[in-house]
């Protein structure tokens, strides 16, 4: 049997007690980490499950994509992926190919960034498509990602703003703006509210709620995601008034 084990969202204390003993009895276990950023340590997991593991880089798995579904026939094989095991496509790939195959896949899910924006207080029912935010570089400055962030609010639905990796929340909300300028779909303004998470699962995770202006003032450490709040339920503007920038302070 193949099994795809979720990390979790921030390091090895993440991983469940199920992934755990999937890991234990597993002939072979493969971590990547390409598809997301993981801030564990390999040596502590390899010390809870009494073996090695080997690492594979994306290009790796893809090639060793039918050797390790052939093992997965007669042994217990284990992946290991940050975050939650089928958001990347690339492991959805992995599951439907043994599938078609008949060979045995079960999947030991865990937490991602999917499951912990509902720090802040939204409701995930109400989020609308993900987007992803890119690095401009030299002739590269796409804007195409402003289009789903103006159909999700048309559709009164949330917006999730996953950033590149090297790509900090200062640069981005500039993007957001400078976007906005060219696509003039009323959108963005430095008043506009907006959340940030920072370093979600960590010990020093931050979530802010203010407007793009007041947002940039602050010192945000990476990984982080930005998301574009829809209309506010009773209750999700009360979470959000509670981590809110410069709120106005009560009369006594």
């Amino acid at each position: 049997m193949l099994y795809l084990v979720g990390l979790g969202i921030w390091d090895e204390k993440d991983i469940s007690i199920k992934g755990v003993e999937v890991c234990k009895k597993a002939k072979d276990v493969y971590m990547e980490l390409y598809t997301s950023e993981w801030h564990g340590s390999i040596k502590a997991i390899e010390g809870m499950i009494n073996k090695k593991i080997k690492l594979v880089a994306r290009a790796e798995l893809e090639d060793k994509m039918d050797t390790i579904i052939r093992k997965s026939k007669d042994n217990d094989i284990a992946i290991l992926v940050p975050g939650d095991p089928l958001v990347a496509t690339t492991h959805t790939a992995l599951y439907l190919e043994c599938m078609k195959r008949g060979i045995k896949v079960r999947v030991i899910n865990s937490s991602s960034i999917y499951t912990a924006i509902c720090r802040c207080g939204l409701q995930i029912y109400k989020f609308g498509r993900t987007v992803s935010i890119p690095k401009p570089a030299k002739n590269f400055s796409p804007l195409s990602f402003y289009d789903s962030i103006l159909t999700n609010r048309i559709n009164n639905m949330h917006t999730l703003m996953l950033l590149d990796p090297e790509m900090n929340v200062k640069d981005a909300l500039k993007l957001l703006l400078d976007a906005e300028r060219h696509k003039k779909g009323g959108i963005f303004s430095e008043e506009t509210f907006i959340i940030v998470c920072s370093r979600l699962g960590s010990d020093d995770e931050k979530i802010l709620y203010g407007r793009i202006k007041d947002v940039m003032k602050q010192h945000i450490r990476n990984p982080a995601a930005l998301i574009l709040p829809a209309a506010l339920h009773f209750m999700e503007e009360e979470c959000l008034n509670m981590i809110k920038i410069n709120k106005t302070k009560s009369k006594k």
